[in-house]
């Protein structure tokens, strides 16, 4: 019964241990480019797209953006990260439209929506002076 009993307990205590999700939540702060997009549809409209967004320390972001040939708009924000997961409001109060499982690794962070399996990786990059000041702000 002894060994039955220890049986039991080892069975229960000796269970693979849960990784915990890791917390990018200081590696996150910073400048960075989009890079690439990976999607399941094959077809984004043929528009080239340039994004920058810079996180800032107490959960503040400006993104900046570009489609086709215009001018760089930019957007400003809240962001916030828990279990690896990150999320966005607009100043507007509009949320991000997914949200995204985080992963950094050096200068480079990929981040996987939650809805439509986009991919969309992002290296450190300083944004340049020119497109901070001459970004249409919306």
């Amino acid at each position: 019964m002894l060994l039955a009993a220890a049986a039991v307990v080892c069975a229960v205590s000796c269970k693979d241990p849960v990784e915990p999700t890791p917390d990018f939540t200081e590696e996150i702060v910073g400048e960075w480019q989009l890079k690439s997009i990976a999607t399941k549809t094959t077809n984004l409209g043929g528009q080239t797209v340039d994004v920058y967004i810079a996180f800032e320390k107490g959960g503040s972001f400006t993104l900046y953006q570009m489609l086709g040939q215009g001018r760089y708009h930019s957007y400003t924000g809240k962001w916030a990260l828990a279990d690896g997961t990150l999320s966005g409001t607009y100043s507007s109060g509009k949320a991000w439209g997914s949200t995204y499982s985080v992963d950094i690794s050096g200068s480079t962070m990929t981040l996987t929506s939650d809805i439509g399996g986009e991919v969309d990786t992002y290296t450190r990059s300083t944004i340049p002076d020119n497109i901070k000041k001459e970004a249409y702000a919306e």
